[in-house]
């Protein structure tokens, strides 16, 4: 990768890129950050789900009297293999090995999930640095990939934010097809398999955006070609040991989910139809909370899972692309030729990958040809985050055509044009900032919830459960206040998506009973039956209002085949005259003091039996 220009770092640099990665922050995390850490960041649903693979990972490695295995943690007792229905979240789940080591897991996952967010602004900073684009563009470009309001809205789902080796990957590959060497070959591989241990999805998308920019390459630059074959003619033999070796080692990681799949199957082409981009997707955002809501809410109509949706990127990367659009064809000759490359290789790569993703009048899409071709589409529910890896590469081609544009001797000709440079420039970045803001970030009360938790924990603890389920009637029963968490979510989450809270799906509450009783059994080391993730077992309906009556759990646990059990627990609901203080701690033991909202407070009836019965 030659040298585009000289440019060396100067003192301030590490301070500028500390601040906007600090306003990033802010910005993505400030309900936590305003409420000292009591609201927490997503909801209790898809974003507790993760974080409980999280800690399970982390029980798993420390304690050794924990009763799940790596691929079996305690829910959906005694059902095998369940961590497969969903990411497992490996490739950085070390970092939050380090934070739970001095703090309690709603605060570490909070730093976790910073941490990562801070490594996505690092990684694409470092990345337009390796091409030489000045520091306050480099920062802005890390600031778009790691806190873009696509990001943001689907705070919920935490498997899309370990994203880091993704520039990187993209930097490595891009070197590989200029000049083609084993170092970075073997970088390569490594890094798509961290990646694909840090999130599958993102990870297999990673590998989607890779064919497509080495097709770009090789099919745009003869000297391209000519390389890629003479390396290939060259070192046939440790290509092939290192395929073998990479694939074997995939293979590995692969193979609870490959068999899972066996006994599932994969999604049909029409089941995630919904999920694929139409034009209008990539002007949507949030109906509520965002710059151009308001003025973008016509777009949103008709949009079937409209969540999975919110694409816009905003309109200052899409004045960065047509900068690039006008070079092309402007016919200028101001950027090098190693630029140029650049620019058009991600721009079109991008391209590429937003036509394969789009849905085209009369409902005909590329993407059909992909699902039929590519290993693995099936599994891709929301097709419409492949957004997060055409992101990158619009970002690596705008921010290199932009860098260079300020680059030209045009702007070094007069104090004045200088001046109008400063200015333009300031401007630019107060707006690229400004339209990334999402001013009503989904939350909910952390402590409310633990305090729920904690109690449900003390009950299995005092009537020394082997195996529980929690039958949570009080979320079911209509006309009974809400504890506050639960309140606090809905609302959270009915602002992102433009309706009122009585309009959400009712599954919202049997996921977060599910939860409740999956973090509870987590905490005191004890197996429930309740389960929530990606799939459910086959016979399994996760709908607790079917499961109101033992019977039910020893149905499925004789389905199961389940070893026998002392002190099978079922637990239930009771309403009780006292409240739990919302602000009670993890820690701490629940109080009798008047809470700060008019939560119910619940106690718990526990029916103690015996599998199989007697």
């Amino acid at each position: 990768m030659g040298c585009i220009s000289a440019w060396e770092p100067n003192q301030t640099t590490p301070v500028l890129y500390s601040l906007l990665c600090l306003i990033g922050l802010g910005i993505a995390f400030h309900p936590t950050w305003l409420s000292h850490f009591t609201q927490m960041p997503g909801e209790p649903g898809d974003t507790r789900l993760n974080q409980y693979f999280l800690e399970h990972s982390w029980r798993w490695i420390s304690d050794h009297a924990y009763r799940g295995t790596l691929y079996s943690p305690s829910f959906f007792y005694p059902y095998p293999n369940a961590l497969a229905f969903s990411d497992n979240l490996f490739g950085m789940a070390p970092l939050y090995w380090l934070l739970r080591l001095g703090l309690q897991p709603d605060f570490a996952f909070v730093g976790w999930l910073m941490a990562v967010s801070s490594l996505n602004f690092a990684a694409m900073v470092y990345v337009l640095q390796r091409w030489q684009v000045q520091p306050l563009l480099a920062g802005l470009g890390g600031f778009l990939f790691a806190f873009p309001v696509t990001r943001m809205a689907r705070i919920s789902h935490i498997q899309l934010f370990p994203h880091c080796m993704t520039p990187l990957a993209l930097w490595v590959a891009w070197d590989f097809l200029q000049q083609p060497r084993r170092r970075s070959f073997s970088l390569l591989l490594l890094l798509i398999y961290w990646q694909m241990a840090s999130g599958i999805y993102l990870g297999w998308l990673l590998g989607l955006s890779l064919l497509v920019l080495t097709g770009v390459a090789i099919g745009l630059w003869a000297e391209s070609r000519l390389r890629l074959r003479q390396f290939i003619q060259k070192n046939i033999a440790f290509l092939g040991v290192t395929l073998t070796l990479w694939g074997w080692a995939v293979y590995v990681f692969l193979l609870p989910y490959l068999k899972m799949k066996r006994v599932l199957g994969g999604r049909s082409y029409r089941s995630l139809s919904g999920t694929i981009p139409r034009l209008q997707s990539w002007l949507s955002v949030p109906p509520q909370g965002h710059l151009w809501s308001k003025g973008l809410r016509p777009f949103l109509h008709n949009l079937p899972s409209v969540h999975e949706h919110f694409l816009f990127l905003g309109f200052g990367l899409a004045g960065l692309m047509a900068g690039v659009i006008w070079y092309r064809y402007c016919r200028s000759t101001w950027m090098p030729m190693v630029r140029y490359k650049i620019m058009i290789g991600f721009a079109i790569a991008a391209g590429v990958m937003m036509a394969l993703a789009l849905i085209f009048p009369a409902r005909i899409s590329l993407w059909w040809l992909v699902y039929h071709i590519v290993p693995g589409t099936s599994v891709i529910r929301a097709v419409g985050r492949i957004g997060l890896i055409i992101l990158p590469c619009l970002l690596i081609a705008g921010f290199v055509w932009l860098d260079s544009f300020l680059k030209r001797e045009f702007w070094k000709q007069g104090k004045y044009r200088r001046q109008w440079k400063t200015l333009c420039l300031v401007t630019f970045t107060l707006f690229i900032i400004g339209e990334q803001v999402l001013w009503r970030v989904p939350s909910y009360d952390g402590v409310s919830l633990r305090s729920q938790i904690q109690t449900l924990s003390q009950a299995m603890v005092e009537n020394q459960c082997q195996v529980a389920y929690y039958s949570a009637s009080h979320l079911f029963t209509e006309g009974t206040p809400h504890p506050h968490w639960y309140r606090s979510s809905l609302v959270s989450f009915a602002q992102i998506w433009g309706v009122e809270p009585t309009d959400l799906p009712s599954r919202f509450r049997y996921i977060y009973a599910h939860l409740i009783a999956m973090w509870a059994g987590i905490s005191v080391n004890v197996p429930v039956v309740n389960g929530y993730s990606g799939y459910s077992p086959h016979g399994y309906d996760p709908h607790p209002d079917l499961w109101r009556s033992p019977e039910a759990v020893l149905h499925w646990l004789e389905s199961q085949k389940a070893p026998a059990i002392d002190r099978l627990c079922f637990i239930r609901d009771r309403e009780t005259e006292t409240t739990t203080n919302p602000r009670a701690t993890q820690d701490s033991r629940p109080t009798t003091q008047t809470p700060q909202s008019a939560d119910p407070v619940l106690g718990y009836d526990v029916e103690v039996l015996r599998y199989p019965p007697p």
